[in-house]
């Protein structure tokens, strides 16, 4: 399932895409244990809910700041409880009922006072969650409820955060902008402190990250010329390109059924490679 600007919603079953729902398509999740339940949204954070495998978009979701998020506004769900949905207009809102009601978590000071930008879970510590806004990330270790800054200097806005799987203290961030030497960061230590990692790379954005669940903590990231990635054995970023056009990647996910690195382009559709 993947939102499009000016081109609406569109989800793949078995038989191709198909258009599920209009407008400007934005952030949108499926149901990790019901498929038929999914999620989508539009500009500035108005989401919509469906029951029957996005046939329709029709079931409660209740979010009382709906509309006056980000122009992206961010969602994410918990990979164990899915009925557990997180997203971020001027502070984070959880809901604990797949959608049916919200309650707010952090205060709009929290957040720098603006509409928060990122929202990540730790994937296998799910009381582990991180925000962002501007150049500035929080860190929560009980679900949202408190909130500790993170340090990792410079001055580009945050565009992505990642947690390894097997411990939420690795920590990957990475950063938007056209300053030298600003673009991805890493924590071995819950964020306390931040090792710039970003020598090799191109001087341009960094847009998302993505840890891959193996020993050698596998690090993908979208850039406006496309994947880069290192691992532990091998800390140089390297071109993840081959056959991939020389495009704005703007979103990562792995399928760890078949082993494939999605990766979401700003013009050219949806393109996989094997991890």
């Amino acid at each position: 399932l993947g939102g499009a600007q000016d081109n609406g919603t569109h989800l793949r079953r078995s038989s191709g895409w198909a258009d599920v729902y209009g407008g400007d398509g934005m952030d949108c999740a499926i149901d990790t244990k019901d498929p038929n339940t999914m999620y989508v949204s539009v500009y500035y954070g108005d989401f919509s809910k469906s029951t029957n495998g996005g046939f329709s978009f029709n079931s409660p979701f209740n979010l009382p700041p709906s509309g006056t998020g980000n122009w992206v506004t961010p969602f994410s769900m918990d990979p164990h409880h899915p009925d557990t949905l997180y997203t971020g207009f001027s502070r984070v809102w959880r809901s604990f009922n797949g959608g049916a009601s919200f309650t707010s978590l952090s205060s709009s000071s929290v957040a720098g006072g603006g509409n928060i930008d990122i929202l990540a879970i730790a994937p296998q510590h799910t009381n582990v969650i991180f925000m962002a806004n501007g150049n500035n990330a929080w860190k929560s270790t009980d679900h949202g409820d408190s909130w500790t800054s993170m340090n990792f200097g410079g001055s580009s806005a945050v565009t992505g955060i990642a947690a390894a799987h097997d411990t939420p203290d690795h920590i990957v961030v990475t950063k938007s902008g056209y300053s030298s030497n600003d673009k991805v960061y890493e924590s071995t230590d819950g964020g306390l402190t931040f090792t710039n990692i970003s020598s090799g790379l191109p001087n341009i954005p960094v847009n998302c990250v993505v840890i891959e669940k193996n020993p050698d903590h596998s690090v993908y990231i979208g850039t406006d010329l496309g994947v880069f990635y290192k691992d532990d054995n091998n800390p140089n970023w390297v071109s993840f390109n081959f056959n991939l056009p020389n495009v704005i990647v703007n979103e990562l996910e792995i399928n760890y059924i078949n082993n494939k690195l999605r990766a979401a382009t700003y013009g050219r559709g949806v393109w996989e490679s094997p991890v």
